[in-house]
């Protein structure tokens, strides 16, 4: 390739080339008829010219010209030749009689017209001083000229031609076919781009010299031409930009310019649309506007990447660019303008050649870097196999160490790295050949296993290649030491030293799955008894004592048969693996006489603790959860009623399975979307004394039906929600229930001042429920106005500042509140002024027996006249009988509930009622409520509420 570099021959005349002045013109339009003789009376008045530029366009000149006179060579006459590679046809005529001369096109010629180099040529006759008329017809940016040549000055130029063709094609062919066997021995895709450009650059070159209708030496189809020019031009420019950002993508990614490089990369697509839809004569302007664009971003990239890193290969594309772009420039002025090469030697057949060896030096840069940076890589990669801690072996099939690092003879010994030691005499037997059959059956294998001595622990990762095993050892013997502990912790309480419940459960799941007839398991849920007072007395240290001795204590009488797991403060599940439930309830009275026997000392003070025990049989299928709660419900008892040494069994019949069943299916039922199929409310009235036969009071109480249809009692569906987190659910639709009822019955509901409904502790202190509460009590301001919250008195003292928000926030609605069960185990007198309630409702337990019991009756006086000093009313329940009646209007009780005035009643039936004397139907209740009425000054004490207070 460079002796065609150096060998190539200037774009200018060679040998006595004569120019023939010619008049040329172009008909609008020509359709093909126009005569020959047409033509040349329009040329005779045409001033003569040495050049004619067609524009791009494809329309076709007529040209006339009287080539000079030559003498005769032994090659022949002279010959006249239309150097233009972009013609397609050419016709002439001679003399003044237009005799046809000939035709030609590139798929043949006829007369004495033929093809020459890149254009056309007479032949075989002497046409010198005789007139000629010829018609032609281009294809892309062409420029006519005419020349004369003596016969063997022209056949030198045609050798010339060819010899040059062969330079071209061949320099870049052999270095093409060199880089495709680099990309395939490299496996490398940059060198097929890079062949690929090779051979686009050799197709450029030919056509700029007008050769590209031969290749290899074959004679290129004529109708293939125009589609193998456009794509050769439409691919140059992509194919460089490609070569451009592949080479040069780290000094790019230094630069940052992402955005730049994708605006290179649309430019391809324009380029490959013109040259597939597009005609000649518009493909080649759009090429010249995409081709300048490109190379401006490709030139603008080139400078900031010399300005940061000065790369070498950056150096090289730059000159084989410039070559290209100074020889494109060249070619492009000529063929716009009409004019001669402005460089000698430069045109795109030597740029084609200089830029072929630029780029393939800037290639070889690029390869040379890769090496170096893969040699500096190895170095790199050698100092850190040698300094690394991680110890790296390759041994054979026998387990025999071929080689290693010094991390290895580190770990091992240094006979380690001798090449004779085996893997057999350093680590623990069977250990290799397990290495090898894994490898057998994955390529990567990772094994842990101790030394020969095992007194070290050691993990290996290997993978295995060419029948060599290699990989890496370390010493795991801290790792494996601390997990272990790590699991002790994790399945050991570390107080006690007795299982976690993580463990005890896993345990427990185990003897379920084993369970069956032969195979007996007992579950033991174990509550120390008076623990709660050495905590609270001496402290958690005294306690903790305590609590370890007393494991200690269990732990020896249970054996190593038996597990004894910690599942809270003072709470443990023990396993009975192998015992039947009468058996583990025997050892559980052993356990309990043991404790009782025993006492736990701490410094001075010795401490005498119980236990209570309780009992189920571990039965396949059941769930953990199940049994710990079944043996947990059986140890309540067991503390509850203090029965059979502390001990209570539940056989696999027992009803606590079932209730517990019940308990979940219950729990299920217990959603925002299932509730209302199986709740009800129900109202209860509550009377006046003051008013009996003019007010309609009442309470909403819940009502729940069992999926068989019968009444669940409230009760239970209260606690069971409360239990698993549902009540809110139940609080929920209660209110939104009973505030839509309101609504829709206010007209009925004259005589009605107060519906009083309950309030869960939960749900007082369940922030969003109070949201959901406040928001649908301001969506139903007339119900709310009527609505009394009772909240008991536990709830209330329990977090008193929560209590006293919420009572604030419900005053802001007109809300009124009751304090409920009053008096059933609190002395919470001092608070009452500070929740500001309006009603205090008497436990019924207190109020059942005031008749018949003083104590009890002085009680409710007390409490009756302490809410009256309050400004407060009172409410009496479980109002049964008369003499209950007459009592609690004797110490001044405003209300009066229960069943003695009137059972719980659907919604729809307190509608019919006009008070709430309406369902008294005991004569001795109704006698005593006349004689209260005519003696009113047993219960009128002439108090005046105020509006907020006043509840009648």
């Amino acid at each position: 390739m460079a002796l065609a570099l150096v060998n190539w021959e200037s774009d200018g005349p060679l040998g006595n080339a004569v120019d023939v002045p010619f008049t040329a013109m172009v008909f609008s339009p020509d359709d093909g008829g126009i005569k020959p003789a047409t033509a040349r009376e329009a040329l005779g008045g045409i001033q003569p010219v040495s050049s004619f530029d067609t524009q791009l366009s494809e329309a076709p000149v007529w040209f006339s010209f009287t080539p000079p006179v030559l003498s005769a060579d032994t090659a022949g006459p002279p010959l006249v030749y239309f150097p233009s590679r972009h013609a397609r046809t050419l016709s002439c005529w001679r003399g003044t009689a237009l005799t046809p001369l000939g035709s030609a096109t590139r798929t043949g010629t006829n007369g004495a017209l033929t093809l020459a180099n890149a254009g056309f040529a007479t032949t075989s006759v002497d046409l010198s001083s005789v007139p000629i008329l010829c018609r032609a017809t281009f294809v892309g940016p062409a420029r006519l000229s005419v020349a004369a040549w003596r016969s063997a000055d022209f056949d030198r130029t045609v050798q010339v031609f060819a010899n040059d063709m062969g330079m071209l094609e061949g320099g870049l062919t052999v270095l093409a076919v060199f880089m495709l066997l680099a990309a395939i021995v490299n496996r490398e895709p940059v060198y097929l781009v890079f062949v690929a450009w090779l051979l686009v650059n050799a197709r450029l070159g030919a056509i700029s010299a007008g050769w590209d209708t031969h290749w290899l030496g074959h004679q290129v189809p004529a109708a293939w031409l125009d589609g193998i020019r456009k794509f050769v031009l439409a691919a140059n420019f992509p194919l460089t930009a490609y070569l451009f950002l592949r080479l040069l993508r780290k000094d790019l990614d230094r630069i940052d310019s992402r955005t730049v490089q994708q605006g290179l990369e649309l430019l391809y697509i324009p380029m490959f649309v013109g040259a597939l839809f597009l005609p000649y004569r518009q493909f080649i302007p759009m090429l010249w506007l995409g081709s300048v664009v490109g190379y401006g971003i490709i030139v603008y990239l080139l400078a900031r990447i010399l300005l940061v890193s000065q790369s070498r290969i950056a150096l090289w594309f730059a000159a084989s660019l410039a070559v290209t772009a100074i020889a494109a420039f060249a070619e492009i002025i000529r063929a716009m303008l009409g004019m001669p090469g402005l460089i000698p030697y430069v045109n795109s057949v030597t740029a084609a050649l200089c830029s072929g060896l630029l780029a393939a030096t800037a290639l070889a840069e690029q390869m040379r870097s890769e090496r170096s940076g893969r040699e500096e890589a190895e170095v790199a990669l050698r100092k850190t196999y040698d300094q690394v801690p991680v110890a790296f072996f390759t041994a054979d099939a026998t387990g025999r160490i071929l080689r290693g690092n010094p991390a290895l003879g580190r770990l091992l010994g240094q006979q380690a790295l001798d090449g004779k030691a085996h893997w057999q005499r350093l680590f623990e037997p069977g250990t290799w050949e397990s290495l090898s059959l894994t490898l057998t059956q994955s390529p990567r294998a990772q094994l842990r296993f101790q030394s020969i001595t095992q007194d070290a622990w050691y993990e290996v990762r290997a993978s295995i290649g060419d029948g060599l095993i290699e990989g890496s050892i370390e010493d795991i013997t801290e790792s494996v030491t601390a997990n272990r502990k790590l699991m002790y912790l994790a399945d050991h309480d570390q107080l006690t030293g007795a299982l976690s419940r993580r463990a005890i459960e896993q345990a427990l799941r185990g003897a379920i799955r084993s369970a069956g007839p032969l195979a007996h398991s007992t579950l033991a849920y174990m509550d120390l008894d008076r623990f709660k007072t050495v905590n609270d007395l001496f402290g958690h240290t005294a306690g903790d004592a305590v609590l370890r001795q007393f494991c200690a204590q269990v732990v020896k009488s249970l054996g190593a048969d038996h597990l004894l797991g910690r599942i809270g403060g003072d709470e443990f599940l023990i396993l009975f693996n192998g015992l039947a439930l009468a058996e583990a309830g025997a050892k559980c009275r052993e356990l309990v006489d043991q404790v009782d026997g025993s006492s736990f000392r701490v410094n001075d003070l010795a401490f005498r603790i119980g236990v209570s025990f309780g009992a189920v049989e571990v039965t396949a299928g059941l769930e953990v959860a199940d049994l710990i709660s079944a043996a947990d419900r059986a140890c309540r008892e067991a503390k509850r009623k203090s029965i059979a040494g502390h001990v209570v069994t539940y056989g696999a019949d027992a009803p606590a399975f079932q209730e517990h069943e019940e308990e979940r299916a219950l729990v299920a039922r217990l959603t925002p979307e299932q509730a209302p199929k199986f709740l009800a409310i129900a109202m209860q009235p509550i009377m006046s004394l003051r008013d009996p036969f003019g007010a309609l009071d009442f309470e909403v109480l819940l009502r729940a039906r069992a999926p068989d249809g019968t009444v669940m009692p409230a009760g239970r569906v209260i606690a069971v929600a409360e239990a698993h987190g549902r009540v809110g659910v139940i609080d929920r639709w209660v209110l939104r229930e009973v505030l839509e009822w309101l609504d829709t019955n206010l007209a009925q509901l004259t005589a009605t001042r107060f519906v009083t409904m309950n309030f869960s502790g939960a749900s007082i202190n369940d922030e969003q429920f109070m949201a959901d509460a406040y928001a649908m009590l301001r969506a139903h301001p007339r119900a709310a106005s009527r609505l009394c919250a009772e909240i008991t008195e536990g709830v209330a003292l329990r977090d008193f500042d929560q209590t006293r928000r919420v009572i604030e926030r419900l005053r802001e609605f007109d809300v009124k509140l009751a304090l409920d069960d009053f008096g059933a185990g609190y002395t919470s007198f001092m608070y009452l002024s500070d929740l500001q309630a309006d009603v205090i409702k008497i436990d019924g337990a207190i109020v059942e027996s005031a008749a018949r019991h003083p104590s009890r009756l002085s009680i409710v006086q007390a409490i009756s006249d302490l809410s009256r000093n309050l400004g407060m009313r009172s409410i009496a329940e479980w109002v049964e009988d008369a003499e209950t009646l007459r009592a609690m209007a004797e110490v001044g009780i405003d209300y009066i509930q229960g069943f003695g005035i009137a059972k719980p009643m659907a919604p729809a039936e307190i509608l019919l009622g006009p008070h709430a004397a309406h369902w008294i139907s005991d004569p001795a209740i109704r006698k005593a409520l006349v004689d209260i009425q005519a003696n009113r000054s047993v219960v009128d004490d002439g108090i005046t509420f105020s509006t907020g207070k006043n509840l009648h």
